[in-house]
């Protein structure tokens, strides 16, 4: 029976280095994880080890993980079973700012995931012409949606300004702050503070 044992180690807030042990036969499979908006270069040196390789030969290994992505750095293994091994291991590692190729094709990939969202939103029927929280929450139990927040729809409509205004005019749950606006959060484009 191949047993298997993980341990997790904070290289910094947000960058882990993932190591699972397998007993039979006798290997490490290491993973990082980088949870913030650069990429993480890590190294794993293994030098002075004996009776293990890594996977991919040699004894150093060089990965490099995108933002927000948990990846396979290697593995490294007992190279003679019958024979007792010695692992000695280090780590270094430096975060990389993203290429303008990179943050570029990850802004794309956000408005199609946006667009993806809005175009189901559309085709439940969920739109700006939905006025009271009732008709939102009727929608989403019907959908099995757990919530969609009425004062931001998913959809192009709920960041234009005519949106806005029409929303603050005939919004029902509005209302309340007709005759005292200081308590009520306006969302706007950055263009109008600055």
């Amino acid at each position: 029976m191949n047993t298997r044992t993980t341990s997790r180690i904070c290289i910094k807030e947000n960058i882990y280095l993932y190591c699972c042990k397998y007993e039979n036969p006798i290997e490490f499979y290491y993973e990082v994880e980088c949870a913030c908006f650069k990429s993480l270069q890590l190294i794993l040196d293994f030098s002075g080890s004996e009776n293990f390789e890594v996977s991919s030969g040699g004894l150093i290994i060089v990965a490099v993980a995108p933002p927000y992505t948990r990846i396979c750095v290697g593995t490294i293994k007992l190279r003679d079973q019958t024979k007792r091994g010695i692992l000695r291991s280090d780590y270094s590692w430096k975060l990389i700012g993203v290429s303008e190729k990179f943050f570029t094709a990850q802004v794309l990939r956000e408005k199609m995931d946006v667009a993806d969202v809005a175009e189901r939103t559309m085709q439940l029927g969920i739109d700006a012409k939905i006025q009271n929280r009732h008709d939102v929450e009727n929608k989403c139990s019907m959908h099995h949606i757990l919530f969609i927040d009425i004062s931001f729809l998913p959809n192009e409509n709920a960041i234009s300004d005519d949106y806005k205004l029409q929303w603050v005019a005939d919004g029902e749950f509005l209302s309340q702050f007709r005759e005292d606006f200081t308590n009520f959060i306006v969302w706007r484009r950055p263009r109008y503070v600055m």
